[in-house]
């Protein structure tokens, strides 16, 4: 989290970030961070699919299980990154969430900025650079 906050500071259009589910064990871990408090970021204590309710046709959730490949971020959707790296132990996993939950998917295309055996895992860090490196 703290590596996907610091990257999209750095870019020269960065992303308005929410960050939901600071509640619990999340949210006691969060306020350990140094300078979490003053983080320019929305911070909410409900899980995503309930405090963007009324926005849900624009969420598109960013899942590796996707068929579709992101090619140019549209501004009026809400990209969702998921806190899992569903390759191996938890295959498929924020798939069936999205589904579920009614959220288009699309991925990254991871491929074209990272050379990895099929043994590595991709990290939630990475997915920010990409992100802003495909707009």
């Amino acid at each position: 989290i703290m590596y996907c906050y610091a990257v999209n500071g750095r870019c020269t259009n960065p992303c308005h970030l929410w960050l939901t589910g600071c509640q619990g064990e999340m949210g006691s871990q969060l306020k350990r961070l140094p300078g979490f408090d003053d983080w320019i970021i929305e911070k909410e204590n409900r899980p995503y699919i309930e405090a963007l309710q009324e926005q849900k046709e624009n969420l598109v959730y960013l899942t590796a299980d996707a068929e579709t490949v992101l090619e140019e971020p549209d501004q009026k959707k809400i990209y969702i990154v998921g806190g899992l790296v569903d390759r191996n132990r938890w295959k498929g996993i924020t798939m069936k969430k999205a589904k579920e939950e009614g959220i288009q998917t699309v991925k990254l295309p991871i491929g074209n900025y990272l050379k990895m055996s099929r043994s590595q895992r991709r990290a939630q860090s990475n997915h920010m650079k990409i992100f802003h490196d495909v707009e």
